[in-house]
């Protein structure tokens, strides 16, 4: 409990927000189902941002066109699209393990 209290948040709009992520040489990462990289054979860099999008519409085309890296998760059976708090944890956990 408590880890949102060491976390750095900044509030800018979409272009304002990328263009200092990119200034400070951070890889705009976004979730993309039509993307042939998996989230799981992806390299992925110290400076990473993560971008996921909502379960409905995904990531914007803008920011889509804007990203370094698009990955996906696979699923399986019928469902259409992962639940947004699940795709986050999911990926940060393997950014993480990739990184450490």
């Amino acid at each position: 409990m408590g880890s949102i209290f060491d976390m750095k948040i900044i509030h800018c709009t979409q272009e304002e927000c990328l263009q200092e992520l990119k200034s400070k040489d951070f890889k705009i990462v976004s979730s993309y189902l039509n993307t042939e990289n998996y989230y799981h054979k992806t390299k992925y860099y110290e400076r990473t941002a993560l971008v996921i999008g909502n379960e409905a519409n995904g990531v914007n085309n803008d920011l889509i066109n804007q990203s370094d890296i698009l990955i996906k998760i696979p699923i399986y059976g019928n469902a259409e699209s992962l639940n947004a708090a699940i795709s986050s944890a999911i990926l940060m956990y393997e950014i993480k393990k990739y990184l450490a």
